[in-house]
């Protein structure tokens, strides 16, 4: 990549993002790297909670990425269950240097948003998809979910999430969403938001904490018409996007609350 000494990369994640990582390790050896946690916090992994078969294949594929990556990870928890991140062990060993933001991650998503617009298609409603839910919420009542939602006599736009690209669940969404309108994957939603008029529609994505602090939508959450495998999970989830967007997130009950909503 000819990085050359005074070239910065920002790591703004100690989670899931092994790609970034490894990029800051490596970018490390030529330019400056720097590290502020600006999304959610997670606890480290008490290790003898997971005893199974998953938790040995990740304990193995760690290892694998200290001998063949270099990569010092640890195990944190979501779900209640392990994913892969690092701690200061990491930071010192690559020379990565903490900063500090006088901005939240709101904050720094609507500057972000006014800065670097992107003008496309306008649409009423946006569903904007999560990452992968598998483990987090039962398959069948998810698909239901957008199956009952894709019903309702409104017209939606829909934009998926980068994490399913390439997946099993990018075919099933497919299929779900053939009739909607799709907006390019590798846009971040942030910067689509100005294409949207009225609802922003998702179970728990971040999109829903920024469109909830613009005046001209609604941010709309479906987290309580899915089935969670794990309720509290469910909470913690509902806590943050609470706390996220300064409760202004609509949680809807019954599909009759959220066709109201639809037809305002």
């Amino acid at each position: 990549m000819n990085i050359k000494k005074e070239d910065g990369f920002y790591l703004l994640d100690n989670s899931f993002d092994i790609n970034s990582f490894y990029l800051a390790k490596d970018w490390s050896k030529k330019g400056n790297v720097y590290f502020n946690l600006i999304g959610r916090i997670f606890n480290t992994y008490t290790e003898n909670k997971y005893l199974n078969l998953s938790f040995f294949a990740r304990t193995i594929s760690k290892y694998l990425f200290k001998i063949f990556l270099g990569l010092d990870l640890i195990f944190l928890e979501v779900n209640s269950a392990p994913v892969f991140g690092f701690n200061d062990k990491y930071l010192k060993r690559n020379k990565i240097k903490k900063f500090s933001l006088d901005k939240n991650l709101n904050e720094l998503q609507l500057e972000a948003m006014r800065k670097n617009p992107i003008k496309l298609k306008g649409y009423d409603n946006l569903i904007a998809t999560d990452g992968n839910f598998s483990g987090i919420a039962n398959e069948v009542s998810l698909i239901n979910v957008y199956k009952k939602l894709l019903m309702l006599p409104q017209k939606f736009a829909v934009k998926y999430h980068p994490r399913v690209l390439k997946t099993q669940e990018l075919a099933r969404y497919e299929e779900l969403f053939v009739n909607c309108d799709e907006f390019p994957d590798y846009i971040p939603v942030e910067l689509l938001l100005n294409n949207i008029t009225k609802n922003v529609i998702s179970i728990m994505s971040t999109s829903l904490s920024v469109a909830s602090q613009l005046d001209n939508l609604n941010a709309i959450s479906l987290l309580e018409l899915v089935d969670w495998n794990n309720p509290s999970y469910k909470k913690e989830v509902k806590a943050w996007l609470v706390k996220e967007s300064n409760n202004r997130i609509i949680f809807v009950k019954s599909f009759e609350d959220l066709n109201r909503l639809l037809e305002v």
